[in-house]
């Protein structure tokens, strides 16, 4: 699996616009700005490619949905955010390595320690080495918080 910063994939923005969508709901306008202002280091967004094909997408992020929700959370950062790959590709381990990536990324950027918080995922995260901090429920969805150490 190659990876590219999406300094470097502009062109894949919209695409990533209409995951989010349709996935989580987000405004394609909101991802899209969101995306425009990443470089380095922080915030940081990749685009994972199999066979030239964008299939996963994901990133290091200061400012993430939970500080509006929780703004008790805003002391904590970076996050790991926004992972995503693409339905028919899920459970393959494309995920597994997406979060290996960022972890290396996010060790290059000496970042000791970074958050994440997910409805869906926890078993991934907690392979990967994540500890949940707690459980909390948003907008009637019981999230997890956790966090790693590197």
């Amino acid at each position: 699996m190659l990876y590219k910063n999406i300094v470097y994939a502009p062109e894949q923005i919209a695409l990533i616009g209409q995951w989010y969508h349709e996935e989580w709901n987000i405004a394609p306008a909101v991802t899209e700005k969101k995306l425009r202002n990443c470089g380095f280091p922080i915030p940081l967004h990749i685009v994972a490619y199999i066979d030239g094909n964008p299939v996963a997408t994901g990133g290091i992020h200061r400012e993430v949905g939970i500080h509006t929700a929780e703004p008790r959370f805003k002391n904590f950062t970076p996050w790991l955010a926004l992972l995503y790959t693409v339905p028919e590709l899920r459970g393959t381990g494309i995920g597994s390595m997406l979060c290996d990536i960022l972890d290396t990324e996010a060790r290059k950027l000496k970042i000791p320690e970074y958050f994440l918080y997910t409805r869906t995922a926890q078993s991934l995260y907690k392979r990967k080495g994540w500890e949940e901090m707690e459980q909390l429920t948003i907008r009637k969805e019981t999230v997890s918080v956790m966090h790693k150490i590197l």
